[in-house]
């Protein structure tokens, strides 16, 4: 897809909107995990260009509860995003999901990848109880559908590292000064198909090309909206 014409990029320039994609590195039964597989991509295809004055960033951040929070400020101090679009693996999920909310709450099914699980805790003590996603989730589920790709709004992030990536996402877009905030969606993708088959499983999956798509919808979506 990525229809919008993409121009050199001059570092630094005025007007230049930046949208931050974040992936997670494998975790779990998947040895591939699609989030990681996209941002990487998206790095590689946007990294000295952009797209009608936006620019496409992306990283990949750990499974780990220790070290997000760091790894995200450190990509939002570098970038100064205006949007994060955050990816992750949602396995046995068959549409993408387009996440309303993030909660205060975290209870790891499975160890992270650093050997953490915390069993029924807050992320930020006396934070609030959930916060909304800060992105027109309908909007973007429409537009993914556009494409002919399955998505649905969820109110149902997980407890697991993606919802406390997307939670304090949303919190530090709130406590951000006006002219430093930025907005935020979470996207849950499905496995891939060849890892639910190397599994010999029956389980949802979607393939990578497709959950591309999605996140390409995404984008020109939010590229072709005001700042």
């Amino acid at each position: 897809m990525l229809a919008l014409t993409r121009t050199a990029v001059i570092g630094g320039r005025a007007g230049v909107r930046t949208i931050l994609v974040t992936g997670f590195e494998p975790f779990g039964r998947d040895r591939i995990n699609p989030s990681a597989e996209i941002a990487r991509a998206l790095e590689v295809e946007f990294a000295r260009t952009e797209r009608e004055g936006v620019r496409i960033a992306a990283r990949v951040l750990p499974v780990s509860r220790k070290r997000l929070f760091e790894e995200l400020d450190r990509a939002l101090d570098a970038l100064r995003p205006e949007a994060l679009v955050g990816l992750g693996l949602a396995d046995g999920r068959s549409v993408i999901s387009v996440e309303t909310r993030a909660r205060n709450f975290e209870e790891y099914s499975i160890p992270d990848n650093d050997g953490a699980q915390p069993a029924g805790e807050v992320i930020v003590a006396d934070g609030p109880e959930a916060l909304p996603s800060t992105l027109p989730t309908g909007a973007l589920v429409d537009a993914i559908r556009s494409e002919g790709v399955p998505a649905s709004e969820s109110a149902d992030a997980g407890a697991y590292l993606c919802n406390r990536l997307y939670y304090g996402a949303l919190l530090r877009a709130r406590a951000a000064r006006s002219d430093a905030g930025f907005r935020a969606v979470f996207l849950h993708l499905p496995s891939l198909p060849e890892c639910v088959a190397e599994a010999g499983e029956v389980r949802a999956s979607m393939p990578l090309a497709t959950s591309r798509r999605a996140v390409d919808a995404v984008l020109d979506y939010l590229a072709r909206s005001p700042g």
